[in-house]
């Protein structure tokens, strides 16, 4: 069976998808190698014009609203008749529609778009949805940053927790990349000991994680939550809240504490950071030079 690409371009309502799309479209390494077949799940405040699209760019318009039902044999019959080359879907995260996809389509990519004008709007009302349309992606494109420049390394690490697999790009309204983000810690790295304020955690674990050359054989001071594993290494960290109170994770680092735990005790630790193997994957892992136990901090669950 032959496999026919699939992208799907995400974002909530009018967050500059279609202008992205538009933009692909248009040039001329993407419509002269092939026949695309474009499925649009919203109507926004730019609209495609699909006799131009089909008779200039080789591109195939299908709309389909929250009513409208394809099953994925008729969209598979479709693209086996036109011999469509590529697929595009441009999902609107509020719709309804939920398309089923035939065999023969292969995800190749997954791009989020986030419009910095509306995003803490949707992040703090919306954030189920908004975490439907991160975890996914493989590039995930804030636009409109144009006045939001200060704040664009804080909405990173707010959906890093979501996704920190993902390329993260801005752009700005001229379609300019913007390459590199002003990098402000709410702690001092070049201290001896590299205090982590409780609303401090969250970006000190993004951070340690993303950035080894800075963390690497540091000393830290954390008041964490101590967790046993069933084969006694002990884990330390804070939960965060990701999307929902249903969707609460451990956001950890594995230590060489040997002593145990009962359920929920809390610890001030100072550790030395180390990176190691774990699972194939390098992680930091804090080498514990003291800690004394304490009480449960006021607010343990980290928020972005």
């Amino acid at each position: 069976m032959k496999q026919i690409p699939l992208f799907i371009i995400n974002g909530m309502l009018d967050s500059g998808k279609t202008s992205f799309i538009s933009t692909i479209i248009h040039q001329d390494g993407f419509y002269k190698k092939g026949t695309t077949l474009l499925i649009t799940l919203e109507e926004g405040e730019v609209e495609y014009d699909s006799l131009k699209l089909l008779d200039d760019f080789n591109t195939t318009v299908l709309s389909l609203d929250d009513t409208t039902v394809l099953p994925k044999e008729k969209l598979d019959n479709l693209i086996k008749m036109h011999r469509f080359d590529r697929v595009i879907i441009e999902n609107n995260a509020m719709s309804e529609n939920v398309l089923e996809l035939p065999e023969c389509l292969i995800v190749s990519q997954i791009i989020t778009l986030i419009d910095c004008t509306t995003f803490e709007t949707y992040y703090q009302n919306m954030r189920v949805k908004m975490a439907d349309i991160i975890r996914p992606a493989n590039l995930i494109l804030f636009n409109r940053i144009d006045g939001y420049e200060d704040k664009l390394l804080s909405y990173k690490r707010s959906l890093m927790l979501l996704n920190n697999e993902a390329d993260y790009v801005f752009q700005n309204t001229n379609g300019e990349v913007i390459d590199t983000l002003a990098d402000e810690l709410p702690y001092d790295l070049n201290s001896d000991i590299i205090k982590i304020g409780d609303k401090d955690y969250g970006v000190f674990f993004i951070d340690s994680y993303d950035q080894k050359d800075r963390y690497e054989d540091k000393k830290v001071n954390l008041d964490c939550v101590c967790y046993m594993q069933a084969d006694g290494t002990v884990v330390v960290g804070r939960l965060a809240m990701t999307c929902c109170e249903n969707d609460i994770q451990l956001l950890g680092f594995f230590t060489d504490i040997k002593e145990s735990f009962k359920a929920n005790e809390w610890i001030n630790l100072t550790a030395i950071i180390k990176y190691e193997n774990i699972e194939d994957e390098e992680e930091p892992v804090l080498k514990v030079i003291e800690y004394k136990k304490i009480e449960q901090i006021k607010d343990p669950v980290v928020t972005l």
